[in-house]
């Protein structure tokens, strides 16, 4: 093509998030992570017809021979640096943005230049951390071609580019997959009913693995399903395929370790070693295994192990409490206690002022227990309240009847934490009760 001709191309700007503040805090890790970003994204760029035009700084200028190869790299690039990312420190993870353009451009000496590069350079600049954004001119080539959902956000207005510009932005099949995981998490801490839960997690997984069925998290999340409905080899089944399409996916051994906790399998302890081995700095994995290691007759690494995800957040009340449950296991009431103060100064959430009942309970403070334990019984009257939660003070109280018909309430309706009793020993001197066995039965975990 002679010098200086016009062509019509697709143009790729990509951006590695955070590169500036890093550098200004941390020089040669910033360089480190450049190195990576490079190392990662260059084979894909090939792989998908790219032609690196320059650098720039942290970013890619990237020129490919149609839109639809420019969208199929991107999404590539996205769904690489978050598998990369997943067994990384949070400090050593590439986060890229990237804008995609359709149009004219002018070669020369191996640049190139002109309102198509411009454009694809600002839309680069709106995309959120791990996205992808692309113009009118982009979606048109490739829609109907592309599997993943392109959301319409509207016209905008570009710096130095007069006319406003459509964008859209790729809709990430694990975005599907994040909202399923979240609706877990709100269900195991008793935020929300069974069937609320079990729809909203069944809808988004479901979702992120039609548009792509290799993704780990989603199966992960429906196990938590089968969990609540009682049908363990279904979970398992599900946990053993979250694991094995993504060996570095912390949070589905996490939940795995979970799962065999409750059914007491020797192999909950590796499942759990292997999780905190690839997210180090996890928060809730640290303070769930924590816990599980002093359940389990580990009490000096398990206290430990809680102490230092104190040490590193305090404000983290499931932490605070996991240690109080430790505590009480551990036979340290007064201990017990001094975290179910801190628990009542962060929170009022029933899954976490039901432990700082059961703390104030086993350490003889009844009127401080029973306190809160009506004042559950008078929100369960107008919103929910797990019926988990107030089996668990009933328990602490040594309140055989109220305890056991609490319990087969959560059974009945299969609240999402009933399977965490079986890690409680609060429940201890229900084992030779009739009723309370049959409980276990309706679980299949009897």
């Amino acid at each position: 093509m002679p010098e200086g001709a016009r062509r019509l191309a697709a143009i790729m700007f990509t951006d590695l998030v955070g590169f500036t503040a890093l550098g200004q805090k941390n020089e040669s890790l910033a360089l480190s992570v450049l190195d990576e970003q490079r190392e990662l994204l260059r084979p894909m760029f090939n792989k998908h017809g790219g032609r690196e035009i320059k650098t720039i700084g942290d970013s890619f200028l990237v020129d490919f021979p149609s839109a639809l190869s420019a969208v199929k790299c991107a999404y590539e690039i996205q769904k690489t640096t978050r598998e990369f990312n997943s067994s990384l420190p949070e400090e050593r993870r590439v986060h890229v943005r990237i804008g995609v353009h359709l149009g004219d451009i002018v070669e020369s000496q191996g640049d190139i230049s002109g309102d198509a590069v411009n454009v694809a350079s600002r839309i680069e600049s709106l995309a959120d951390s791990g996205g992808v954004y692309l113009t009118r001119q982009v979606y048109d080539q490739v829609q109907n071609k592309f599997e993943l959902p392109l959301r319409n956000l509207g016209a905008k207005l570009l710096k130095n580019i007069r006319a406003p510009t459509e964008v859209f932005k790729m809709v990430m099949p694990w975005e599907g997959a994040m909202m399923a995981d979240a609706h877990v998490v709100m269900a195991d801490y008793g935020m929300m009913p069974k069937s609320e839960f079990h729809a909203k997690v069944r809808e988004y997984a479901m979702r992120a693995l039609e548009i792509d069925p290799t993704l780990s998290q989603p199966h992960a999340a429906l196990a938590t399903v089968h969990e609540r409905n009682f049908r363990w080899a279904d979970a398992e089944n599900e946990y053993k395929l979250a694991v094995k399409l993504s060996p570095s996916n912390a949070t589905a051994h996490h939940w795995y370790a979970l799962d065999l906790s409750f059914k007491r399998s020797k192999n909950a302890i590796w499942e759990w070693r292997k999780a905190k081995e690839l997210d180090p700095l996890s928060l809730i994995i640290g303070s769930a295994f924590g816990y599980f290691l002093v359940w389990s007759g580990h009490k000096q690494e398990g206290l430990e192990m809680l102490r230092s995800v104190i040490e590193m957040n305090d404000g983290f009340v499931a932490g605070h409490r996991h240690l109080a449950f430790a505590y009480i296991i551990a036979g340290m009431n007064a201990d017990a206690v001094a975290e179910a103060k801190k628990i009542v100064d962060l929170s009022t959430e029933p899954t976490y002022v039901a432990a700082a009942a059961c703390a104030f309970a086993k350490a003889g403070l009844r009127d401080e227990a029973i306190a809160i334990l009506n004042r559950l019984l008078k929100e369960s009257d107008t919103s929910y309240v797990d019926p988990s939660s107030i089996a668990l003070i009933y328990a602490a109280l040594l309140d055989e009847a109220n305890a056991l018909e609490w319990l087969e309430k959560a059974v009945d309706e299969k609240s999402a934490a009933i399977p965490f009793w079986r890690v409680f020993p609060l429940f201890e001197f229900l084992q030779d009760n009739s009723r309370f066995r049959e409980i276990s039965k309706k679980m299949g975990l009897g």
